[in-house]
């Protein structure tokens, strides 16, 4: 089966490429730059040199593509209306070039992200109804991507998933609480409420699984683990996975929405976009931002298989054979 996948060179993307790969489909990768694809060369992915705002690559890459898992976004940029370009009209773009193509895909996945909804109440849990609220740039462009992939892929097959915080192997977002835990020091936000997470293996196979379920046409759908976490048993997880000896640190909510002000202005004096700004601050000292994986298992017949201790001790034991820890 060929299949195009955007976003390979990321996190996610290279886990959903790889194992696309591996069961012997031919993989198809949209990529700005080819030496970025880490999985370049593995038989059965080829990638195709372009982005999601040209027009031209993009009509190569979903050529004759039977699927589409589109990835592609930006997590970090330097200013609001960068999210949008990319995020939102990267998406209408890409739709575009699927709906105008002679042989449409037969399914199209757009994975989006749980900050387009925005948190809930510390006793509270999200479901795919739900009011959206986005906090941050890249919450309200990532809905807005969504928005556009209902207007313009009409006639389209499509699924929308959202997932909370993803980890596991490969994951930079989360590795400096894995290095601050080898140091010997856990930083916990105080006070904050609980969240869901989701094992990339488990979204992964999420993805794949909307391919074959014709209820989840037209459908939104949220996928995570059962139990929502707090701060500090993730704390926990990542202190027995990396240095059982460490010590876990209560941060004041005032104190990590300050360090995200001073790390933006620094971001922004540099040129150099990071994952950890004042947005992130905000998201991270919330109550809650936990969802319900109901209609996944409903629709997909799909639920979470990674535990939370058994997924932190094997991105912890992949971060050292990498080198990162």
């Amino acid at each position: 089966m060929r299949i195009l996948v955007t976003g390979a060179t990321g996190f996610i993307g290279r886990h959903l490429a790889t194992g696309l790969a591996q069961d012997g489909h031919e993989v198809i990768c949209l990529v700005r730059d080819e030496r970025r694809l880490s999985v370049a060369g593995t038989r059965g992915i080829r990638p195709v040199v372009g982005d999601l705002l040209d027009r031209e690559s993009l009509r190569i890459a979903v050529d004759d593509a039977e699927i589409v898992f589109h990835l592609a976004g930006l997590t970090k940029a330097l200013s609001p209306g960068v999210f949008t370009r990319v995020n939102r009209l990267g998406t209408r773009r890409l739709v575009e070039a699927c709906v105008e193509t002679c042989n449409p895909p037969r399914r199209f996945v757009y994975v989006s992200s749980l900050s387009a909804m925005g948190p809930c109440g510390r006793r509270d849990t999200l479901v795919e109804d739900s009011y959206c609220h986005p906090l941050t740039p890249y919450g309200r462009s990532k809905l807005a991507g969504e928005d556009e992939l209902r207007t313009a892929g009409a006639g389209l097959a499509y699924t929308i998933l959202r997932p909370p915080a993803v980890y596991g192997p490969g994951d930079r977002e989360n590795l400096a609480f894995f290095r601050m835990a080898k140091l010997g020091v856990v930083p916990i936000v105080a006070g904050a409420g609980r969240f869901t997470l989701i094992h990339v293996a488990d979204l992964t196979r999420a993805v794949r699984q909307c391919t074959d379920c014709d209820a989840a046409i037209g459908k939104t759908i949220l996928v995570g683990s059962p139990q929502a976490v707090t701060w500090r048993e993730l704390a926990e997880a990542i202190r027995l996975a990396v240095n059982p000896r460490a010590r876990t640190v209560e941060v004041p909510r005032k104190a990590v929405r300050f360090a995200g002000r001073v790390v933006q202005c620094f971001s922004r004096f540099a040129g150099i976009p990071v994952i950890f700004d004042e947005a992130k601050a905000i998201e991270m000292t919330q109550d809650a931002w936990v969802c319900s994986g109901a209609r996944a298992a409903e629709l997909l017949g799909f639920r979470c298989q990674v535990a939370l201790s058994q997924g932190f001790m094997d991105t912890a034991d992949w971060y050292r054979r990498a080198g990162w820890l």
